[in-house]
């Protein structure tokens, strides 16, 4: 391997690292179990039992080819649907997509988790009609098994506020879930920007001036 392509593959290695780290769910709690197998991503009712939050990420730096509805946008406390509503991120929207699923025999459990970009929308309404957490599956990974999605509808997917609660801030979600059958489920949305020079970092800008320099010579 000749030093030009070397320093290619020094190149793209640097930018995959820096681009890979995007959308990520960046902490969480004891309480939370991130899932990097797709066939341990399941939308289901029943999935898992136990009193783990399990957590995922689906796609990242997709955008909305139409409009999205969910059910919150801003920082704050939610303990009621009374405070939920229907606001709609606007088509060319460009952003990260991640799941929580909650399913314990019969528990509650708190926990927060913090995301690299700063949370745009939360769905977690799964009414007749107006399945939002249903409707939004499309922000899956496409590698996840076809028997870990629901083909259709089913009650109580999402959360029954009071006694469950959310709070965003910022880039964090905190949850107090209370749940039995089937689970409970949340769809955070969070900021992606778009990929640029400075996403390539400090060691791949580097690289880029030297090989402009050695072109000028």
């Amino acid at each position: 391997m000749n030093a030009t392509m070397l320093r290619r593959l020094s190149l793209l290695t640097f930018a995959g690292a820096a681009l890979s780290a995007q959308g990520a769910i960046v902490s969480f709690g004891a309480s939370g179990l991130l899932e990097t197998n797709p066939a341990n991503m399941k939308y289901g009712p029943n999935p898992y039992g136990n009193n783990f939050l399990h957590l995922w990420n689906e796609r990242q730096g997709y955008v909305l080819t139409s409009g999205l509805v969910v059910d919150a946008v801003a920082d704050g406390v939610y303990t009621n649907t009374a405070q939920l509503g229907t606001f709609t991120l606007a088509a060319g929207t460009r952003l990260d997509s991640h799941y929580i699923a909650y399913d314990p025999v019969s528990n509650s459990q708190t926990g927060s988790i913090t995301f690299s970009g700063r949370i745009i929308g939360i769905i977690v309404t799964s009414e007749v009609g107006g399945d939002r957490l249903f409707t939004s599956d499309y922000l899956r990974l496409a590698s996840v098994p076809n028997a870990n999605v629901p083909g259709a509808h089913y009650g109580l997917r999402g959360l029954e506020l009071n006694p469950d609660a959310f709070t965003i801030n910022g880039n964090t979600l905190t949850v107090r879930l209370s749940a039995s059958t089937p689970g409970d489920g949340i769809r955070v949305l969070t900021a992606s920007p778009v990929p640029g020079p400075a996403a390539l970092g400090p060691f791949a800008l580097g690289a880029l001036a030297t090989r402009r320099k050695r072109r000028r010579a």
